[in-house]
């Protein structure tokens, strides 16, 4: 494999989790974006959105990402939530791989992160805001996704990783 795999999609939606599993079988290697941030910054994420705030995130994640797009090849790539929401980002991944969508239902992602404090943006929402943002983001994936895999609350990661990877 020479190309990179960004996997997008909502929070909560299994990025990580997936992309590892996909380069367990794929046998490359893993990147979280969101990990890399951390490491730059020397903050966690939610320290940075609350001491440096979200554009100053977002100018770090679109850095990130294209240091990993030059640097890395054959590799899995699980961007932030937002990361490939911006045309810009999206291109980028584009030139240097293939963007694949984990399309989970809004109500599993809400699940997974409602109470999860280390996700600011969810952690700061209400229920009917992360849904109007789900939607948004959503119609941006979808036109930015080379792939996009349907996952059930069913499905373990190595299920959909092998989906991704017959593809």
């Amino acid at each position: 494999m020479t190309d990179n795999i960004y996997l997008c999609g909502f929070m909560g939606c299994g990025k990580s989790t997936v992309g590892r599993a996909l380069s367990e079988q794929l046998h490359c290697p893993f990147i979280d974006l969101d990990s890399l941030i951390e490491a730059k910054v020397g903050m966690r994420i939610t320290d940075i959105f609350q001491q440096k705030g979200e554009t100053f995130f977002r100018s770090t994640e679109r850095e990130v990402l294209r240091e990993v797009s030059h640097a890395q090849r054959g590799s899995v790539i699980a961007c932030g939530g937002g990361a490939l929401v911006f045309e810009a980002n999206a291109r980028l991944a584009r030139c240097f791989g293939k963007i694949v969508l984990l399309n989970v239902p809004f109500s599993l992602c809400y699940k997974r992160i409602h109470n999860d404090p280390n996700r600011p943006i969810a952690s700061s929402s209400s229920r009917k805001d992360l849904l109007r943002l789900y939607r948004l983001r959503y119609a941006r994936y979808h036109d930015h996704a080379d792939l996009v895999i349907p996952v059930l609350p069913h499905d373990t990661p190595e299920q959909i990783a092998e989906r991704i990877r017959i593809r």
